[in-house]
Parts: structure tokens; C-alpha cells; sequence
């Protein structure tokens, strides 16, 4: 099975790895040598009142924790007014290397996150919930193209505003989570990183089908989430996600799986 560096020609990585885009308003001023931990600090145009986009190598999970401490509680970084730091223009962007995954491996990836796609937005502020730069997935047609297009196609079609992008995949080998807020809590990051994380080997870990079976979403749910879920809780929150048009494409009537849903209620 080919990799994602073989087909889109992206730079090779291996392993699991986070890139960041931190973007920020009110930044004074910005001193010392940042070159442990990022690659860069940019203006940002789409932001307001000296706004920057401070932007990470490809880390670790705890490193990525570490430069985000480091912007805020550091002495590295002066704020006009720390009040005005975190808007609701800004946000915060994550990369996860997908450049050495087979192709199919990240088909299941795209399947398994759509699945699921309220517990990543139950977690993340209000503001970002209906913000026209992380659209749900649910809210596009894009799941239409997961099971019949290839890869590069994915690639170079998907929408770049989706909450869940598969667009850098082409040039940086990487999935963009862009759901979450700006924020000064670095243990709140650090919580949707390891729900990342977990979703990322849970799908390395096992084989999925398409018509995910009851209690492999069950396991897939409370292996993301920190919070354990009951299995009324995961239909109430993902019955919407499970009869889209992707497992539609499967079960081609949304009242065959709803009747399902309602049959595994019943005997759960």
C-alpha cells in the first residue's frame, strides 16, 4: 500500500508529530531566539491590533505543550493587555503528520473523525462552534468523495475552511484540526491533543469498517474521549453523524440505520 509521501510527492516524517499555528492579537513585542521550539513568528493580516501567528516546528505532543507555555508564561513575548490576547478572531491550529501512513490508513482517519465529529466540537469554545473557518464536516458535502476519490483529489479539492482539513496533506503531509480557540489554558490544549492523540492510534490500532458495528463505536468514543461516555449518551451525540451520506453510501436509506440505532438502544 502506498504512503501519503509516495502519492502527493509531500516531505517524509515518521511517526506521530504536531505542528502549531498559534494565532494572537495585541502582541507588543517578541524577543529572545524561539528557534527550540518554532519556526517562525508571522503577521498575521486576518488579525487585529498587532495580531501574529507564532508558528512551531513538527513536534511532540509535549513539546507542542511547552511552546504554548512558553508564549504565555514566559518573558518572551510582551502584551499590550493580556485581556485582548485571546479574541474570538483568533485561534489555534493543529498539524498531525499523515506523510508516512498508508492511503487507506488515512481514509479510515477521515471516517473515524467524521464519526465522531461532536465530541471534538464539544470540547472547543462556543465562538468556534459556528465559525465560518472551521466548518463541521456534517455541514459540507465532503464525505461524498471519502470512499470513491482518490487521495489527491481529496487533497486538492477539500475545502481549506473545513473544521477537519485534509487539504495540506499535498504539500506538508499533514491533517489540520482547526476547531479550537486561542486560549492562555495550556492544560485545556493539552486535553485536545491527546484527543488527537488517541485518535490517531486508535486508528493505526485497529481496522474499521465503513458501517462502524455498536460497540466498536462505543470503544472508538471512550477511547478518545477523557470523559467516559454511556451508549445512549454516544447515539444521542453522534446520530446525526451516523446516518450522513457516508454510511449512507453503505445503507442507502436513513431509515435502515436509524431503525438499527433504535434496535441497539433497545439491547445495549
Amino acid at each position: 500500500m502506498s504512503k501519503v509521501y509516495e502519492i502527493l510527492g509531500c516531505p517524509r516524517r515518521d511517526g506521530l508529530a504536531f505542528g502549531c499555528e498559534f494565532e494572537l492579537e495585541s502582541i507588543n513585542d517578541v524577543v529572545g531566539s524561539f528557534s527550540e521550539l518554532f519556526i517562525n513568528v508571522t503577521e498575521d493580516n486576518s488579525l487585529r491590533n498587532n495580531g501574529k501567528e507564532f508558528i512551531t516546528k513538527p513536534l511532540p505532543l509535549e513539546k507542542i505543550v511547552q511552546a504554548h507555555a512558553y508564549i504565555f508564561n514566559g518573558t518572551s513575548v510582551a502584551f499590550e493587555n493580556k485581556e485582548d490576547i485571546c479574541t474570538d478572531r483568533c485561534s489555534t491550529h493543529i498539524h498531525v503528520n499523515f506523510s508516512d501512513v498508508d492511503e487507506e490508513k488515512v481514509r479510515q482517519f477521515i471516517r473515524l473523525y467524521c464519526l465522531i465529529e461532536p465530541l471534538f466540537f464539544n470540547v472547543v469554545g462556543e465562538s468556534r462552534k459556528n465559525n465560518i473557518y472551521c466548518v463541521p464536516i456534517a455541514s459540507t458535502s465532503l464525505l461524498r468523495q471519502v470512499l470513491t476519490k482518490h487521495l489527491d483529489y481529496l487533497a486538492e479539492t477539500w475545502h481549506k475552511y473545513a473544521a477537519f482539513n485534509v487539504k495540506p496533506l499535498s504539500n506538508l503531509g499533514t491533517i489540520e484540526f482547526r476547531h479550537f480557540e486561542a486560549t492562555m489554558d495550556t492544560a485545556k490544549l493539552s486535553r485536545w491533543l491527546h484527543m488527537i492523540a488517541n485518535l490517531y492510534n486508535f486508528n493505526m490500532n485497529y481496522e474499521v469498517d465503513v458501517l462502524i458495528t455498536d460497540s466498536m463505536l462505543y470503544r472508538l468514543v471512550n477511547a478518545v474521549s477523557d470523559i467516559p461516555y454511556s451508549r445512549d449518551d454516544i447515539y444521542k451525540m453522534c446520530e446525526d453523524t451516523l446516518t450522513n451520506d457516508l454510511l449512507l453510501m453503505v445503507n442507502p436509506t436513513k431509515e435502515l440505520l436509524m431503525q438499527r440505532l433504535k434496535q441497539s438502544k433497545v439491547t445495549a
